[in-house]
């Protein structure tokens, strides 16, 4: 069983397996409501509960940064004692449960993100801010959307996005394709490497890897990304859970909560390889990893 000793945890590491019930002692709650977060024991990843983190309509609200719409989120931040500067290889592992009863992905959904503070060198409001630090998007994030292909299958679309001052910014770099059937109800661990070198793409690092499998580039997007923003907060923070776009009135969009259990967290900082510090206990039913082309052709045309 995972173990989180809030007292005896290193700088580097961190870890949290939610058997303890004291989220305040973890986490930051600064973008989540109290009514958004709950432990279950009904469906764990690993050890005896999990938690269950909810959006509902209005949570958080906030207006939208440069072309995005105004959001809402159910998120759980490192707090600030876990920031760190960046530089640094960044390690980040956990179990993600999508429900059976999941409503429709229909709009923009980010559910883990690497961040800098936006307090750096200018804000991003300055005329000689950068479009991509300008945007607010995270540096590393991890998206979810739902699609209908050509053939009338629903499709969940998993993939990962760079934030960056240069051509890459933004782009979905790596896909995961799975029909809805096959993506709820069940579990999916995640693991994600970054290295944060604003404007160096040689020295920059992001990969991901997907219910136990490295996750490949998409055909066209380079292997060498820089990852994150000369002008912002030279540290970085994580923080996972649902964040979207607020459903916009008469678009058809359904105005519903989206609720994800998280569990088996661990942070690992400062090696090149250090997948097995983080990843969650191997999956037992993981798929092999398919097509993405009708995820990357709506995925272009949708952000």
């Amino acid at each position: 069983m995972l173990a989180y000793s809030y007292t005896t945890q290193s700088a580097a590491e961190q870890a949290d397996d939610f058997e303890d019930g004291l989220i305040q002692r973890h986490w930051s709650l600064k973008h989540i409501s109290p009514q958004s977060y709950a432990y279950t024991q009904k469906v764990a990843a690993d050890g005896r509960q999990a938690i269950l983190l909810t959006v509902h309509h209005g949570d958080q609200q906030a207006t939208g940064a440069d072309e995005d719409r105004c959001s809402e989120r159910a998120e759980l931040m490192e707090p600030d004692y876990a920031l760190r500067p960046i530089g640094p290889d960044l390690w980040y592992g956990f179990a993600l449960y999508l429900p059976a009863d999941l409503p429709p992905i229909d709009r923009r959904l980010i559910l883990a993100q690497i961040k800098q503070p936006s307090a750096g060198i200018v804000p991003p409001s300055d005329p000689t801010a950068t479009p991509g630090y300008r945007s607010g998007n995270p540096v590393v994030a991890l998206r979810l959307r739902e699609i209908t292909d050509a053939a009338g299958r629903d499709l969940l679309c998993f993939s990962v996005t760079p934030g960056n001052d240069g051509e890459t910014h933004k782009q979905h770099i790596a896909i995961v394709e799975l029909a809805r059937a096959d993506a709820v109800g069940r579990w999916h661990n995640i693991v994600l490497h970054a290295k944060i070198v604003p404007t160096d793409a040689a020295k920059s690092r992001l990969d991901w890897w997907f219910d136990d499998q490295k996750v490949p580039r998409i055909k066209g997007a380079p292997e060498r990304i820089a990852v994150g923003y000369a002008q912002a907060d030279a540290v970085s923070y994580f923080k996972f859970g649902p964040y979207r776009d607020q459903a916009t009135p008469g678009s058809g969009e359904v105005d519903a909560d989206w609720t994800f259990g998280f569990d088996a967290f661990k942070r690992h900082i400062g090696d090149a390889d250090a997948i097995a510090e983080v990843a969650p206990p191997a999956l037992k039913d993981a798929q092999p990893l398919g097509s993405t082309a009708a995820c990357e052709k709506a995925l272009t045309n949708l952000e």
